[in-house]
């Protein structure tokens, strides 16, 4: 546990054989978030689990994330309903998707249940725009985002007037999953909002914040 954004936040660090510190990452939003489970997968990267109470609907629920070799997150998924669900470990299954295991206060016959998931690979199925982290920020942060198809992408930064600020991609992309770093610096506290496009169309924009 640390205080990062706010509340409990899961704190991942990565050291070498001797157990030197590599790099230390820091994940979750204003309330408490904590990590059960954390393993590697099959294309090296690390799958992540535990709960938060920071997204999803209400209540404690299941969080499972997977990153890259540096830490960075790749993508996020949220299960539960309206109880507290927890989940406490993590495997990756022979077709690439992932098991989990843990309980469950909203489903089941009541009180605490064990609650055991399986999931799909999560390939990406659309082109999707994710949050930025971190959130606020000071004065980097990543935006990742996944293609379902090879395009053209366009990522801009736009400021509160709708003016352009930065342009973070220009250029053709793979399909799978894409991340970038923007730094803020000489730019001024404030909102800012950043936009993905694909093959000239419109996909998502969502709003970030920069405190210095």
């Amino acid at each position: 546990m640390i205080i990062g954004n706010g509340g409990k936040d899961i704190y991942l660090i990565k050291s070498d054989s001797l157990g030197n510190e590599i790099w230390n990452k820091t994940y979750g939003g204003t309330a408490d978030d904590t990590a059960s489970s954390v393993n590697v997968t099959s294309d090296g990267n690390l799958i992540i689990t535990g709960m938060t109470e920071s997204f999803g609907s209400e209540g404690k629920e299941v969080w499972l994330f997977k990153t890259d070799t540096d830490g960075n997150v790749l993508w996020e998924h949220t299960f539960g309903g309206s109880g507290d669900d927890v989940a406490n470990s993590v495997q990756q299954t022979a077709d690439g998707g992932y098991i989990l295991a843990g309980y469950t206060d909203s489903f089941g016959a009541g009180g605490k249940d064990t609650w055991i998931i399986k999931t799909s690979p999560f390939l990406p199925q659309t082109a999707e725009l994710r949050q930025n982290y971190p959130n606020p920020f000071n004065p980097s942060t990543e935006i990742s985002y996944s293609l379902k198809t090879e395009g053209l992408v366009m990522l801009s930064v736009f400021n509160t007037k709708g003016e352009l600020v930065r342009t973070l991609a220009n250029e053709k992309k793979t399909a799978g999953n894409h991340s970038v770093n923007f730094n803020g610096e000489g730019l001024n506290s404030g909102i800012y909002f950043y936009k993905l496009s694909v093959d000239g169309k419109a996909v998502q924009s969502r709003k970030m914040m920069m405190l210095k």
